[in-house]
């Protein structure tokens, strides 16, 4: 993603232009700054062309701040300055008040000391490589920028094996670790310093994190917080939209979240812009957005993925986007269309992401953990999940948790790891922002009780109490109109039933498309063709390859493979031709 970068070592080529080393790099859109720190270090970031006084670079009293991203508790006029001010008044409690979605760093000392922080979900990811006894220390916001400049600096690396396993069979990571040993994740809502002088590295909290909210005596008391703070997250991305002079820019699917946020933003009065609905024609997905675009008179665009041929222009720069760390095709639909569509007039690109699991759609305390974790696994081979994942720490840990445990691993995991894949990719284009990402939310739904979560019933019966017309339009996975939560229940099951008798796909028919599109079939078997001939002899990596030429998955799950060794380990061959059809483009 576009982002941020530092290195910090005795011996190093500081003159060279490491931004070159970022995917973002060379994007029309996109600049491209570095400064050397101290005589150990450079700094620099390869940034988007919006929302330049958020994106600040800047010295001030000694200290240099670089901050990635919008920051939606200070308005444009207040910035730096304010968060200069507020940061040296506050010291370390003063990232907990942050919001928005960002990443950044402050170095003070001419960079003998650095803090690194994200925000409460990581949807800004920050990696670091730390090595005391040589004394380096290197970051990114970019996982893919590490393994070229170790060649460069003569350091030795190789592949964290249980990452990769995880790839092949989840889909995604688990935990902050990542495909190459000794490179880790910054975990959501941390901070990490830096201490050149002893070589120290500390990696903590911010604080107010999950279960520091509070139980409710009243629901309507509970209704009134929920509202507020969904009120003031759209209130706050519209205004800093129209500070900079931006149109607004909405997704809106068939479903509840995204319908949420364009309602409560047509509610507020703001004008809302363009919306944009990406599906395969003919979709409940396509029918529920447009009536609802013309229930609210909505400026609505539908644009339609038919036959999948967008997957053989996108399919490998959207895995590069995000490094490679999520199923190639996980979010290859939203970096196809928000390269699009997305144009310099618009601000954030505004999106209903993870309202659901805020809401309670992974509060399901009476099935193991483990079974729902395999369940959702990309690949489904049980015998190869259990060889894997058993004993998994991490699974464990959470499957210890009352109640909650598949929740929390939802949150922390899945939506932090997978689903922010979305907004990752798009980050090389725009900002995005979701209202369901709000700290304070997030902490009031996952301190209630669990019985009040369960199949986001509280969403329903909050949405009844105050705002009834967004349960007036069917949504996608129901045929009724979701007025209440037994009405959207019994409505979902029959979906399901109906999509099952009439072989009925989502938004993303893969199957169908491999099946009925010879182009389509033959370019997937090209691509894993080469890639084979490239690295079939690289043994782990082949063992966990699952080749299926009768299943796109089959395809889709050996080239996801091989482009993230491509990118780490090999020779990078699809970055050089994605970096060399952006400088055609």
């Amino acid at each position: 993603m576009a982002g941020i970068y530092g290195i910090f070592a005795d011996s190093f080529d500081k003159d060279f232009p490491y931004y070159k080393r970022m995917f973002s790099s060379g994007f029309e859109n996109v600049t491209d700054k570095q400064v050397t720190v101290g005589d150990r270090g450079v700094i620099g970031r390869s940034s988007l062309n919006r929302f330049p006084d958020d994106r600040f670079f800047h010295k001030d009293s000694g200290d240099l701040f670089l901050n990635e991203g919008v920051l939606l508790n200070y308005d444009r006029k207040d910035l730096p300055d304010a968060f200069f001010r507020d940061y040296r008044s506050k010291g370390d409690t003063f990232f907990r008040d942050l919001a928005g979605s960002y990443c950044g760093l402050i170095a003070s000392g001419n960079g003998r000391k650095l803090i690194l922080y994200n925000d409460f979900l990581s949807t800004r990811p920050v990696y670091y490589y730390h090595d005391p006894g040589a004394n380096i220390f290197m970051f990114s916001s970019e996982l893919k920028f590490f393994t070229p400049v170790f060649r460069q600096m003569g350091i030795p690396f190789e592949p964290n094996v249980l990452a990769w396993q995880e790839l092949s069979v989840n889909g995604y990571l688990i935990g902050n670790h990542t495909l190459i040993t000794g490179v880790e994740k910054l975990p959501r809502n941390s901070l990490l310093v830096w201490d050149d002088a002893g070589g120290d590295l500390t990696v903590k909290s911010q604080g107010a994190d999950l279960d520091s909210g509070h139980v409710y005596d009243s629901k309507e008391k509970l209704y009134d917080d929920i509202s507020s703070r969904l009120l003031w997250n759209i209130r706050a991305s519209r205004e800093k939209d129209l500070s900079y002079g931006y149109e607004h820019f909405q997704v809106l699917s068939g479903g509840l979240d995204s319908r949420l946020n364009v309602a409560l933003a047509h509610h507020l009065g703001y004008d809302p812009g363009q919306t944009l609905t990406f599906t395969q024609s003919g979709t409940t997905e396509e029918s529920c957005a447009r009536a609802f675009g013309r229930y609210l008179g909505l400026n609505h665009k539908v644009e339609h993925l038919d036959g999948g041929n967008y997957l053989k222009s996108d399919l490998f720069a959207s895995g590069l986007a995000n490094d490679g760390l999520v199923m190639i095709h996980g979010a290859a639909q939203q970096y196809y269309n928000i390269r699009k569509s997305m144009r310099g007039e618009y601000g954030m690109l505004h999106s209903g992401q993870i309202g659901g699991a805020v809401f309670g759609s992974f509060t399901r305390w009476r099935k193991q953990l483990y079974e729902m974790v395999r369940k959702q696994a990309f690949f489904r081979d049980d015998s190869v999940f259990d060889r894997y994942f058993t004993n998994h720490p991490r699974i464990n840990n959470y499957a210890s948790i009352p109640k909650k445990g598949y929740s929390l691993y939802a949150l922390e995991e899945r939506m932090v790891n997978a689903t922010f894949n979305g907004d990752i990719v798009c980050s090389h284009f725009t900002d995005s922002y979701s209202p369901f990402c709000d700290r304070e939310l997030i902490n009031m739904m996952y301190s209630q009780p669990v019985e009040l979560l369960k199949d986001q019933k509280i969403y329903f019966d909050f949405l009844k109490a105050r705002f009834p017309f967004i349960l007036s339009i069917p949504i996608d996975r129901s045929f009724f109109k979701p007025t209440s939560y037994y009405r959207y229940a019994i409505g979902r099951d029959l979906m399901k039933v109906w999509r099952k008798l009439n072989r009925k796909e989502d938004m993303n028919p893969y199957q169908s498309w491999f099946r009925e599109n010879p182009g389509l079939r033959k370019w997937l078997d090209e691509q894993y063709r080469e890639y084979r001939a490239l690295y079939g002899d690289v043994a782990w990596l082949q063992d966990l390859v699952r080749f299926d030429k009768s299943s796109v998955l089959g395809y889709l799950q050996p080239l996801t493979l091989f482009l993230a060794y491509d990118t780490h380990f090999g020779e990078r061959r699809m970055f050089t031709e994605q970096t060399e059809k952006k400088r055609m483009e």
